[in-house]
């Protein structure tokens, strides 16, 4: 099973909106990753702006920085991507993030999903985001995290019932007759000869 680890980059306390929980839960998630060695193989999925936020950070900085991001490439059972992440999704078991954009796309999957919940994750969050939150499981502590994780190696972890009706509601119907970028350059065209 191969689960993906998706980190959010607010880490500053002086960002106008803050997700992230990283700071807090980094050495949890490379503790999960070596206890569940056996039967679970981890993908680091950080926003592509953490790296250079943690090299800014007075208690990070580039060394530690590196040396983290180095311990997810080297481990047997872990991976890093800083890539493009369709194949990582689709080949995926499951996400724990706190990422914005990634509670709306991971959704598509209809595949577990956790996201990590701060004090500051109901106010930096817009009315559809909050739908979409609802249709996650969440977790605001450690032994929630661990208990989404062991559910999900005894195959007891599934999509919420609100997971199924948000995409049911909000995708499915995107993808009827016609796709979604095929229906922008309808209108783009109709626009340009309008």
């Amino acid at each position: 099973m191969k689960i993906i680890f998706a980190p959010h980059h607010t880490i500053d306390a002086n960002y106008e909106f803050q997700l992230s929980n990283f700071l807090r839960y980094y050495k949890f998630f490379q503790e999960m990753a070596l206890k569940y060695q056996d039967s679970l193989v981890w993908c680091f999925k950080p926003h592509p702006l953490l790296k250079s936020k943690l090299y800014n950070h007075d208690q990070w900085g580039k060394e530690k920085t590196d040396e983290y991001y180095q311990w997810w490439i080297k481990q047997e059972n872990t991976q890093f991507n800083d890539d493009e992440y369709d194949d990582l999704f689709i080949g995926s078991d499951a996400m724990i993030h706190d990422s914005g954009s990634f509670l709306i796309e991971y959704l598509t999957q209809q595949k577990p999903v956790l996201y990590l919940v701060s004090e500051n994750t109901q106010t930096s969050l817009n009315t559809f985001a909050l739908r979409a939150l609802n249709a996650t499981q969440n977790a605001s502590n450690e032994e929630k995290i661990e208990e989404f994780i062991v559910n999900l190696i005894q195959g007891k972890t599934t999509i919420k019932e609100e997971h199924a009706l948000f995409y049911r509601e909000e995708f499915v119907d995107l993808y009827q007759n016609q796709t979604p970028s095929s229906r922008i350059i309808e209108n783009i065209k109709q626009e340009i000869l309008s």
